[in-house]
């Protein structure tokens, strides 16, 4: 029996937990788009990488639907081609139409205003007519009537005379039948211009004549009705008005054109919609991991029918892992977030592992008077697996 020295020191009040080792991420895989399953391409233990394609669910009806579907967004595509085909032609039309019935309005209107003023003119010129034929010759018409009456007389007078002179020296055998025949004609010639030189004096003296008073009268009257009607041709005016409103009307159908393009627009939006969604349908049909890490379990076999709950896979993430021990509530006020924590595997008797507290959890436990606590372990190499069993030494 041996003595020891008293010594003063703090008395060390170490807590032992235990728990399961549970992975941060734990999935249960199940596909969207329920279905027979055609393919599950990984087992247990597997390593996986996220986005990777684990199952398939036969898609080959819902397949089917997207091409019908394909196919009707090609003819709702197409619908609304020929619809803006249409308004782009009507409005071409419509354009056309407006453009033409305006020129032809200006053309009637310029041709109308032109009419009217051959009329105006024709109208002047028969009234001025009819002024000369009542009023006469004038003074220096009248002046030079006389002066030609003076000369086609002076000139019979002569032709009188050498008539005779030349008869005389034909009877006399002096000159040929045929001088004498010129002296003949030229003498009737001055007579005849006598006699006309004379009747142009009577009939300025006299005035004219009744029945040209009355053609010059009648000229005024159909001057003066050409005009009228010219006039009254703005009802024609009228109608070429009325064929531009009607063409300016015309553009309304744009409207009905453009209400047609909204129509296929709206049918291919509902085509595009029906055809979104048989495609979401058959990528529902595959199943990906969220997470990179291994499958745990396989639950399903392919053949076998599922629905949208039915799990078909378990993968748990391959890092961080941690086990929640719970701690007597008189101890818990003296752990702290992120404490280092040695932890033990039963695995792995020989090799302590490093963990740091990661939470404490807010609430004790009425029926053991204990506080859970989250203990994250660190799996780099990954050889720690969920389930796992684990203990751990606190010392608050």
């Amino acid at each position: 029996m041996s003595l020891e020295t008293p010594r003063r020191g703090d008395i060390s009040k170490i807590v032992e937990v235990s728990g399961s080792l549970v992975a941060v991420q734990d999935v249960a895989l199940s596909a969207k788009q329920g279905g027979k399953l055609a393919q599950i391409l990984v087992r247990e233990g597997d390593q996986v990488q996220k986005g990777q394609i684990l199952a398939r669910v036969d898609a080959t009806d819902l397949e089917s639907q997207v091409r019908v579907d394909q196919a009707e967004v090609a003819s709702a595509t197409a619908k609304v081609d020929q619809a803006k085909a249409a308004y782009e032609q009507e409005v071409t039309n419509v354009k056309a139409g407006i453009d033409s019935a305006r020129a032809s309005l200006a053309q009637q209107l310029e041709s109308s205003q032109a009419q009217i003023k051959s009329a105006e003119s024709a109208l002047a010129s028969a009234k001025a007519s009819l002024s000369t034929t009542l009023e006469g010759a004038r003074p220096e018409e009248r002046n030079q009537t006389q002066a030609s009456l003076a000369v086609a007389q002076a000139n019979y007078t002569k032709s009188q005379s050498d008539l005779k002179r030349y008869k005389r020296l034909h009877d006399a055998g002096a000159i040929s039948d045929a001088d004498f025949d010129q002296y003949q004609n030229a003498s009737d010639i001055a007579l005849a211009n006598l006699n006309s030189a004379q009747a142009a004096l009577r009939l300025q003296k006299e005035g004219n004549r009744t029945q040209d008073i009355d053609r010059a009268r009648e000229a005024v009257r159909q001057a003066e009705e050409t005009l009228r009607q010219t006039r009254a041709q703005s009802a024609t005016n009228d109608m070429r008005r009325a064929d531009l409103e009607t063409a300016v009307a015309t553009r309304k159908q744009n409207n009905v054109k453009l209400a047609d393009i909204k129509s296929a627009n709206a049918s291919l939006l509902e085509a595009q919609s029906t055809l979104a969604i048989a495609e979401q349908a058959v990528a529902d049909t595959i199943v990906r991991s969220p997470i990179a890490g291994r499958i745990s379990q396989r639950l399903a076999e392919p053949g076998q029918v599922v629905t949208s709950s039915t799990v078909v896979l378990h993968v748990v993430s391959a890092g961080e892992l941690y086990f929640e021990p719970s701690v007597p509530d008189a101890t818990s006020s003296d752990l702290h977030v992120g404490e280092p924590v040695s932890v033990q595997v039963d695995a792995y008797p020989a090799r302590p592992f490093s963990g740091v507290v990661a939470s404490i959890y807010p609430q004790s436990s009425t029926a053991n008077r204990s506080l859970p606590i989250r203990v994250v372990l660190e799996n780099k190499d990954g050889q720690l697996k969920p389930n796992m069993f684990a203990h751990a030494k606190l010392q608050p």
